[in-house]
This record gives structure tokens, sequence and C-alpha cells, in this order.
């Protein structure tokens, strides 16, 4: 850079700063927006208009969430990529100088804007206006942001909107996280939050909240489009991070087109889950309708009672599964087959076949005893020590660099390939198309659809925005549009996948949720997406002790999974007394799939005073440490909303009492031990 720009740049700073601060002189000193149940309240203009608190002013008492540090941005931040290339950024944020900031007030809104914001050596280049508008009668509030940018050089990459810091103090309230198999955990007396990539098989959905005493504020992305973001709870704030589209590209300014609610509540976790469940029912992936109407859900899905995992050729799988249906006699299986191609597990993908010799036969068999028969295969990755891969290189997901990206299993080089590329949609179609009408499986399991994080592709010739936006999700669900048109004309052939994606709702019938559970872990996922989706596995270790077998069967069974994804371990002699628990709540399950399958999970029975505690260490001995109730229960409700009943399970092994009210009604129940009874709600 030269002297003279030095210079002309160090004196647009000193104009820059001057004009912000005479905007200061007639900006208010504090600034809020006030509804009937939240109040957003923000900082002069001398300090970026920072966001310093959101208060939930439901209760008698309003409660303030949110506390800003001095000088750190608590507003909105900007990172943009000079000339396409992640290798030179520049960061603007609400602090920045620039030409003028202002507020404006509308009824029910807030309107701030800096204009005049700089790029480097590029002077008034950016304008950035947000605005926060009261919605739901005053109790909620949707931000919104708009950037221009009139830079030759540099795009914008990522979009830091709202921010919002320090909403509890360390150990003063509970923190929602949206992750993990059941898509939320709940940290009691949280000190600590985390960054979470969505869409991803550990974030599933796009919401998270913090709770002191009653009084709850819920922050959601209403992004219909799924599109790439972190939801940043570190530090305990509150901030979500959106990935552009055409992220970098010179002159671009994409930032997110959709709002962020921040809504004030009086409840616990549940009541954010239903308030996020009915934003959902209004999206793409749920728009077909809950599963008792759609006539596309495969219903042999919903009416396994057990899942068998098990490995190998034809004739293992015919003596392993002959076991399993006198173990289970008269019940309908899952089988979900892994190794029925020749190649390794995790090597040489997608050149599954040709598969091991007799499986049309033995699948043909199996289903004429009623088992579903559901093959695994990878829906994501290409082996690149395939000679096949030098074709296939031009469909993998691109870095801006123009490498591809590169993932390793079982000390195998796998290239995560683009899902919007036609040449990777067209290979998984004739593979599933393959196992379809050459085999005549009636499910087929794709591994890593549901569980990968986005792999950024910067590939144009797939045909799509380069970089964030809605570049994963988009190119899923076309990825299996066609897959489950040829599953119909199959006679409805389920499609499963590894853990959830809300946007895979409507794509696939069922998700695998195999991860170990954690104490943390609360029925997210069921609570919103009961009736509309369906969840299988319970990952029990062989070595679990029978206490712990029963609280992790026991509790799975009462937030709606379908039980089992085991090999042959459950029917060992000396594992006996866990089959025979197994077996009362599958057969629980489907004699009331109206509610289990089709319905929906309304909530939790409170624990009675005095219930005794089952203490289950899982995943054969080590972490982590279940602690649960003797006696737990749930309440559901029927597919047409007009019957309620509460089932409770006894996972100790003697008679419990439930006392405590059910539908209203103060009831005293004895509960034999290991067992599960229904009660009318």
């Amino acid at each position: 850079m030269s002297a003279r720009s030095v210079v002309r740049r160090f004196a647009w700073l000193l104009v820059g700063a001057a004009l912000s601060m005479s905007a200061t002189a007639s900006a208010p000193d504090g600034i809020a927006l006030e509804g009937r149940g939240i109040a957003i309240r923000f900082d002069s203009a001398t300090n970026g208009f920072n966001c310093l608190s959101v208060e939930n002013r439901l209760l008698e008492k309003p409660v303030s969430f949110g506390k800003q540090s001095p000088g750190v941005y608590g507003f909105w931040m900007l990172n943009f990529w000079k000339d396409g290339s992640p290798d030179t950024t520049f960061k603007v944020d609400n602090f920045a100088p620039c030409r003028e900031r202002s507020v404006k007030r509308l009824p029910d809104a807030l309107v701030f804007r800096w204009n005049g914001l700089s790029l480097g050596d590029e002077t008034d280049v950016v304008d950035v206006a947000a605005s926060i508008n009261l919605t739901s009668g005053g109790d909620a509030a949707k931000w919104r942001i708009a950037v221009k940018n009139r830079s030759k050089r540099w795009g914008l990459a990522n979009v830091n909107y709202p921010a919002v810091r320090n909403m509890i103090p360390p150990g003063g309230g509970d923190l929602f996280l949206p992750l993990k198999n059941w898509g939320g955990q709940l940290r009691r007396k949280a000190r600590n939050g985390m960054g979470q990539l969505y869409p991803s098989g550990f974030t599933p959905s796009q919401t998270f909240a913090y709770f002191i005493g009653d009084a709850g504020i819920q922050f959601t992305a209403l992004d219909g489009k799924a599109q790439e973001k972190r939801l940043e709870t570190l530090g305990l704030e509150a901030r979500i991070d959106y990935r552009c589209p055409d992220e970098g590209v010179p002159g671009t300014a994409n930032a997110p087109d959709y709002a962020v609610e921040t809504a004030a509540f009086v409840g616990d976790w549940w009541v954010a889950a239903k308030r996020y469940r009915e934003w959902a029912k209004k999206q793409k992936w749920m728009s077909r309708g809950p599963l008792a109407t759609r006539p596309d859900f495969c219903r042999k899905i919903g009416d396994v009672g057990y899942w068998l995992n098990v490995w190998g050729n034809s004739w293992v799988i015919s003596n392993q599964m002959t076991r399993a249906m006198a173990a289970f006699p008269g019940m309908p299986l899952g089988l979900h087959w892994y190794k029925w191609h020749k190649i390794p597990f995790d090597n040489s993908y997608p050149n599954y076949f040709p598969e091991e010799p007799g499986m049309k036969e033995t699948t043909a068999w199996l289903k004429s005893k009623g088992v579903l028969v559901m093959p695994y295969i990878n829906g994501r990755i290409w082996d690149l020590a395939l000679p096949s891969f030098s074709n296939a290189v031009s469909a993998a997901s691109r870095k801006c660099s123009g490498s591809y990206w590169v993932e390793n299993y079982h000390k195998r080089a796998f290239a995560p390939m683009c899902p919007a590329a036609s040449l990777w949609q067209k290979t998984m179609y004739d593979i599933c198309e393959r196992l379809m009408s050459e085999i005549g499986v009636d499910g087929i399991y794709l591994d890593q659809i549901g569980s990968g994080v986005p792999r950024a592709c910067h590939d144009a010739t797939h045909g799509h925005r380069l970089g964030g936006g809605d570049m994963y999700s988009a190119g899923y669900r076309d990825l299996m549009a066609p897959i489950r048109k040829s599953a119909i004309r199959h006679g409805r052939v389920g499609l499963t996948t590894e853990l959830a994606q809300e946007h895979l709702i409507d794509s696939c019938d069922a998700f695998l949720t195999w991860v170990t559970r954690e104490p943390d872990d609360v029925p997210f996922l069921p609570a919103v997406y009961s009736g509309y989706a369906v969840y299988f596995s319970c990952p029990s270790h062989w070595k679990d002790s029978l206490d712990a077998y029963c609280a992790l069967n026991g509790r799975d069974f009462l937030w709606g999974c379908q039980l089992g994804w085991s090999g042959t371990e459950l029917l060992k002699k000396e594992r006996s007394r866990e089959l025979e628990f197994t077996r009362r709540l599958c057969l629980m399950r489907l004699s009331h799939k109206d509610f289990f399958v089709y319905g929906e999970l309304l909530g939790e029975l409170p624990t009675p005073p005095g219930m005794p505690t089952v203490r289950a260490q899982l995943n054969g001995g080590n972490k982590p440490v279940l602690e649960l109730p003797a006696v737990m229960g749930t309440v559901w409700s029927d597919s047409s909303g007009g019957r309620k009943r509460a089932f409770l399970v006894n996972i100790s092994g003697e008679v419990q009492t439930y006392a405590g009210k059910i539908g209203g009604k103060a009831q005293t129940l004895a509960i034999e031990p290991r067992s599960a009874i229904a009660v009318e709600y």
C-alpha cells in the first residue's frame, strides 16, 4: 500500500469515527423494543447499538437474560473474503466505524442502520440494516439483517446474527441444545454451551433455549430451506453463524433470507418443543402430512416390532434370523443386513455388486415370513482407490481451493460426493433400483445421509450456489426424490438413514438412533416430529447389566423408539430376562401403533415423591451413567388427537407403586417388575 493510500485511509477512518460520534449525539442513551411478554434492550450508537439483554416479562417479576461484555460485539458480525479466497479475510461488526449509524422506531419494530462501512482500504462500500419486530402478540420478536456490498474484490462469506452475550450466569440457569440421537439435551445449571453445525446428525433441528426458573427464552432460525449454519452457545451466548451461498464471491452480500425468532415463554423444554412443532408443520419436509395419511409411507416400517443388525452372507443370515423368529414368535421383525456384498465393509464403495450368492432367494424367504429386509449401502462417499473414481472425481464435493474433500474410514480414503451432482445422484439411484428390482428388498438403508456434516462444495458445474446456503439439504432432497418414486413403484419400499435431519423427514421412512444414550438426553425429536417420523435402535451393549438394559430400553420405548438393532446377543440363554422384558415392550408398542407410530408424544408423567431410582451404567460398564426413576411414564395422543393414553414402565426388579394424577384423576397403580402398562388419560 502506498504512503498516500495509508494517509487517505487513516483520514477516512477519522471522518468515519467523527460521523459515528455525531450520530450518537442525537441517538437515545439506550433503546428498547418492549412487548407484552418480551423486551429487548440495546445500547447507544456510540457502543454500536450492542444488544444488552432480552427480558421475559410473562411472570409476575420480569427475568432478564443476557449481559453485554464491554468492548465485545453483541449484535452482528460479517466475515468477508478477498477475491473469493478464505486466505484473506476481513471482519466488520456493529462497532465498526462507518459514515452513519442510525435507529428508526416503527410501530412494534426497530430498524438499525450502519451505512458506509469499509473493507480494508475500500471505503464506504458496505451498508447493513438490522430489524427487530414484535410478533406473537408481543411475546416474541423476529430479527432480520440485510447487507449491501459495493466492493469489487470482497465478498460476504459468513453472517453472525443475532448475537446476545452471557444469556445466563454460569451455573445460574439451564440450557437446551438440539443435540444428538433424540435431538435434545438439557444442561442443568449450565456453565458453558457449544458450537453445533446444522444440518447434521448431531444437530437435527435449528432451535435452542435458555431457562432461569420457569422463564424461558428460545432462539429459532425460521429457515424452511434448512441452510447451513452454526448454532453457537459457547460462553452461554446466543448466536447463529450463517454460511452464505456464493460465499466470498467478490461483490456478493447474501445475508440470511430467513428470520430468527426470539420468544419468551413460561415452562420447560416441552413448551419450546411444541412451539417448534407448530412452526415445523408448515415447512416443506412436513408438507406431505402425518404418517397416518401419507400414501408414500412404508407401513411395513411402522409395523416392525424388533430390529436385528446382522452381518454376513445368506447362510449366516438365514440361520440367525431363524433363531430370531423363534425368540419373537409371530412378531414382525426388521433385518438390517450388513456385508451382503462381496467387497469388505467400508471398502470399494459404491461397487456393491455383485452380491453374495443366495441373497435374492434368502430375501424372498424372509419376506414370506414377515421380515422386512433392509440392506446397507453408503449414500455419501466414493473410495479413492477405485479406478472408477477417475471418472467420478468431477462429482466430488470441492473446497474453494479446487481440491476435493477426503475422509478416512478403516484406513481407507473416501471422497464425500456432492449430493447435487447428477453423476452421484444417478449412481445412488441405480444401486437402489437394482436392490429393489433384482434382489427384491423391501427396505434400503442409506448410511451417512442423515448423519454427515455439510461439505461445502465450490464446483459451479454441479448446478448449485457455491459453498453455503441450502446446497447440502436441497442436494440430498433432490438425490432422494427419484429413489423415493422408485420405492413407491416397487410397493413402497422403506428408505432409512443414519441418525436424523429434519429436512429428510419426507425423504426417509425411519431414522437410526444408534449413538450411546446420555444422562442429559430429552426426547425433543419425538416431541416435535412424532406422527411424522419413525426412530429405531436402542444400542444396548452386550456387557450391560440387567438394570442398565431395562433402563435404556424402557426409556426409549416410552419415547416412541422401535427397539433392537442388536445382533444375536439377546438370543443367548443367559439373557432370557432381557429378552422377556423386550418382548413385553415390543408387544405393547405394536398393540398401540396408533399412538407410538401415528400419534403424538405429548409429555412425561411426573415422578411421585419417594419413587426409588435405578442406577444404570451403560456401554458395557463404561460411561455414561443413567439414574432413572424405577417407574417412568409418557403421555401420547392417537393419530386423530381425540384419545390420550399414558404408558408406564417399571424398569426395576420389584413391584412398584405409582401414586399420582393421570389425566386429572388421582390413581394408585401397582406395576409388576420389568413390565409396562397402558392407562387411559
